[in-house]
């Protein structure tokens, strides 16, 4: 089982590899800014994006993803998140888990 010390590199390496992040709206990727990495449990990491579509309407964001710092996208996530006209963005929050067990 991993200990808690491996548990602890892998959020680690994960926060540091974390470069970029998009957000689709019909076919076109916009770039999300990177709020912040947080490490909300001993085994969990917390990324945030901001989504703030560059359009006076109602939008709908389909998809969000995340880069690595060689540039590959490192978590796809499907999604319908519906973005009003008068909002001035959304507060999109992943969160990762470590888990050790024994194989």
């Amino acid at each position: 089982m991993l200990t808690n010390k491996a548990l602890a590199n892998y959020c680690e390496y994960t926060k540091r590899i974390i470069s970029k992040a998009q957000y689709k709206i019909g076919s076109i990727y916009y770039d999300a800014p990177i709020d912040r990495i947080e490490q909300t449990a001993s085994d969990t990491i917390s990324i945030f994006l901001v989504i703030n579509p560059p359009f006076g309407s109602d939008v709908t964001v389909t998809d969000v993803r995340i880069f690595d710092t060689g540039g590959d996208v490192w978590f796809d996530q499907k999604e319908n998140i519906s973005v009003k006209a008068y909002q001035e963005g959304v507060l999109y929050k992943f969160s990762f888990k470590f888990i050790g067990r024994a194989v």
